[in-house]
Order: structure tokens, then C-alpha cells, then sequence
């Protein structure tokens, strides 16, 4: 171990034993219960970015428990953070200049240490910046050092797919993944999963696939009009097959994993199910993009999503709090499915309900941010709706453990020219900046109508 000081040795044990337990989330990761450790015990930039990542999380724990008027605390934690970022960055001054194997190593951790830490505090353009550089320097590493060959380096280049997904998933545009995810996390079929981690990585891997489907389609279609070639089209019916069988292994394989659990043993497999629903919606309608009415077929499958979600709930408010992830995750839990769910769904029973269990307990999962996902979705909302339902009786005061019931789904249709589409948020860089809503809406003339709305990202 390397030699710190007493006030570090406070902050590296609280990373070691509440950090390192609460950043995972609900998969196992070895990049964070292995590699960071082992990286920071001889690498004094690996080091001192843990610290600093310990220091943020702290802080975001003690915020809300901490008494008004005690900001002296935290304007201590806050120099303590940035001394212990300065160090990490200037600690990578040697293995820039080396431009080994190793150094590259050390680099690509710290580069991810620094994505957590900027996204936890809410910077999210630094953090951007962050991913892009350690994307170009991954990418560089797999073509040209061969990293992706040792079982370190898989969970190096693992741990920048995941974050690669998750920012994708929110709509953020990044650069360079189609290099370092491919031949890194193919699919590979098999008749039993071995571990819920080897199912999660496979599942990665389709709605990966489907991601890049779908911005292949949406650059083509400019030339070819909204019909898919059949090469689209032949791609599509793959990962639909293939998402089959996904479902069919992780079925087959519930006995050994023994996931038939009402505790927080459970979250992975059914935080697995949910994110199969989402996927299956996004690959039946990744080649008809263009067309928001085409999420109308999939009710009864947004439907499903609800109900999955109610049942985390219901776990997450029997199951004691220090079994669970805590505010904070690094990695996706169910914020992404929900904010697909409104998002794409016009139900209006089922959107509210998914902005409803959002708004249920504040979290960050990695990029995302439970507060700023409602705040989103409620804005996306009224621009669609608007008065549409006003002669309407609706009444959203259900409880979050009622799950729809057929009579719930009975509202007219919204009408397709009163939906927008290619919604996008504009992230802040800071939490007392407001985030922007972009998005584009059809007119009955056949003009594009482009709507913008600042948010408030600290709601």
C-alpha cells in the first residue's frame, strides 16, 4: 500500500467499505471489487482518484443526512476532493510520456474513476469529455497493444462498453464504440448461463446490437427513403432470434442460478427480465424509428415493464437499506427501462405510472439521474398531451403497487401529430444549471416543428 496520509486513510476507508460496496449496484463487477483496489495500492493516480471518488460519495451520503448550517464540513470535503483530483491528473503525467502496456492500464482505470466522479457530482459535459478520451485511448490500446487479450484488460474494456451502453441508452451521442465493442463482447450462444453476470454481458451485447441497428438505419434511410435493405432487415431478424434464445437460456438456467427469491439475491435476475422487455420493444422497432404510432402494438409489453417494476418496488420497500445499492450506482438499474417506457409509450395510465416510480426515491445510476429522468419525462409529457385529455376524467392518484388494470387503458389514442420524436436532452455541467429538452414534432402542414424547454436538473 502506499504511503497516505491520516485524512486519506479516512477517505480510503470509507471507498473501501461503503463506495466499494454500494458503487456496483446489483451486478458483480471486477473492475470495482478487484482492479481498482489492486490498481490504488501501488498506483498513486489509481490512488488518488479513489480518494477523490470516495471523498464525492461521502459527501453525497452525509448531504442528506447532515444538519442545516454546517457547510464548513463540506467546503473541507469539497478542497479535500478537488486536491486528491488534481494529484490523480498530475500522477498520469509519467504514464502518458511512457506508452506501455501498463501505463496505458493505470490510465484507462483512472479515466473511468474520473467518468464516475464527474457524473456523481453532476458535471456531466467534464464527465463526457472524460468517456470520449478514455474511448479513443481504449480503442487505440485494442487495436494496437492487444489489451483485450489479458483477463484485466476484459475488464477494463467491459467496464467502457457498460458506461458506452448506458450513456447510448440516455441518448447522448459518443464516439469510437463500434471498434472497441467489436469481437470484445460478441454474442455467444449456450444452453445454461452459468452466472447472472454471463447472462447480463450477453444481453449487453443485443441491445448493443440493436443501438447500432438503429443508427445505421437512421443514417441510411436518407438515401433510401423508410423501407430497410434487406441486409437491415436480415440483421434485425438475427438479433430478434437471438434474443429468443437469450430468454429460453436465462429460463433454463433459473434452477442453478436459484433467483427464486423475494430479497435483494433477486435484483439481478429480475432487473435482467425487465431489461429483456425493453429490448424486445427496441428490436422489433429499430427499423421504423420514423413512425412514433408503432409503440402502440407494444402495450401489453410496456404493460409488462410496469408490473416488473412494481415488484423491485414492493422488494426494495421490505428489504432492509444496507442490502440494496444506495443512492448512487455506477452501473444501470431500473431508471433506463422506466424512461423508455414514457417516453415511447402513449398510454397515459403507464407513462404516469413510470414517472411515478421514478419520482418514488431519488438515485443515480452512472449518467443517469432519477430527478433530472422525471423532470424530463413530465416536460415530454405535457408538450404531447397538452389539453388533448382535459374533457377527459383521469385520475393519477392510483398508488405505485397498483398495477394497470384493463379498464386503465381505455383513454382515446393520442393522436400521431400531437407526438414528438427524437427527443434529446442537453446535459448541464453543473447542478445549479438547467438541463435542456430538445425535441421535434410534426405539423398538420407537413413542417418539422422544433420545441425546446429549458429543466431544472436539480429538482
Amino acid at each position: 500500500m502506499l504511503k497516505i496520509t491520516p485524512e486519506e486513510q479516512r477517505y480510503f476507508e470509507w471507498f473501501h467499505h461503503r463506495s466499494m460496496t454500494k458503487l456496483p449496484g446489483v451486478f458483480d463487477s471486477r473492475f470495482w471489487s478487484t482492479l481498482v483496489l489492486q490498481a490504488s495500492s501501488k498506483e498513486p493516480a489509481v490512488l488518488h482518484a479513489v480518494l477523490a471518488l470516495g471523498a464525492v460519495h461521502r459527501r453525497e451520503v452525509l448531504e442528506v443526512e447532515r444538519p442545516r448550517g454546517r457547510c464548513d464540513v463540506f467546503d473541507k470535503q469539497e478542497q479535500f476532493m478537488l486536491r486528491q483530483y488534481s494529484k490523480a491528473i498530475s500522477g498520469l503525467q509519467p504514464h502518458f510520456m511512457a506508452q506501455n502496456k501498463e501505463s496505458w492500464r493505470v490510465t484507462l482505470i483512472a479515466c473511468l474513476i474520473f467518468v464516475f466522479f464527474e457524473y456523481l457530482r453532476g458535471h456531466y459535459k467534464a464527465g463526457g469529455i472524460h468517456l470520449q478520451s478514455g474511448l479513443r485511448l481504449a480503442d487505440h490500446c485494442k487495436s494496437i497493444l492487444k489489451l483485450s487479450d489479458d483477463p484485466i484488460d476484459k475488464s477494463i474494456m467491459e467496464a467502457f462498453i457498460r458506461l458506452q451502453l448506458q450513456v447510448q441508452m440516455f441518448g447522448q451521442i459518443t464516439e469510437h464504440i463500434h471498434s472497441i465493442s467489436q469481437g470484445s463482447n460478441l454474442y455467444c450462444p449456450t444452453i445454461k448461463f452459468c452466472t447472472l453476470s454471463e447472462a447480463r454481458q450477453q444481453l449487453d451485447c443485443l441491445l448493443q446490437r440493436s443501438i447500432d441497428l438503429t443508427q445505421l438505419y437512421n443514417q441510411t434511410a436518407v438515401y433510401t427513403g423508410d423501407s430497410p435493405s434487406p441486409e437491415l432487415l436480415k440483421a434485425q431478424s438475427h438479433i430478434r432470434v437471438q434474443l429468443g434464445d437469450w430468454l429460453q437460456t436465462l429460463k433454463a438456467s433459473e434452477m442453478d442460478l436459484g433467483v427464486h427469491t423475494d430479497t435483494g439475491d433477486c435484483f439481478p435476475y429480475r432487473f435482467l427480465s425487465l431489461y429483456h422487455t425493453m429490448a424486445y420493444i427496441m428490436v422489433e422497432t429499430c427499423l421504423d424509428t420514423a413512425r412514433e404510432f408503432i409503440y402502440d402494438r407494444f402495450t401489453t409489453n410496456f404493460v409488462s415493464i410496469i408490473t416488473q417494476a412494481v415488484e423491485i418496488y414492493k422488494i426494495l420497500r421490505s428489504t432492509p437499506a444496507d442490502l440494496f445499492p444506495s443512492h448512487s450506482t455506477a452501473d444501470i438499474g431500473w431508471i433506463p427501462p422506466l424512461y423508455y417506457t414514457a417516453l415511447k409509450c402513449r398510454v397515459h395510465r403507464i407513462r404516469v405510472h413510470a414517472v411515478k416510480i421514478l419520482g418514488s426515491d431519488w438515485h443515480k445510476e452512472g449518467i443517469w439521474d432519477s430527478k433530472l429522468a422525471e423532470s424530463v419525462l413530465r416536460e415530454a409529457i405535457e408538450i404531447e398531451e397538452g389539453e388533448f385529455y382535459q374533457d377527459c376524467r383521469i385520475d393519477d392518484n392510483f398508488p405505485i403497487s397498483e398495477v394497470p388494470k384493463a379498464h386503465d387503458l381505455t383513454l382515446p389514442v393520442l393522436p400521431d401529430y400531437y407526438r414528438t420524436s427524437d427527443v434529446t436532452v442537453v446535459l448541464p455541467n453543473d447542478p445549479s444549471e438547467k438541463a435542456e429538452l430538445v425535441c421535434r414534432r410534426q405539423r398538420g402542414d407537413g413542417n418539422w416543428e422544433l420545441i425546446s424547454r429549458r429543466l431544472d436538473a436539480t429538482l
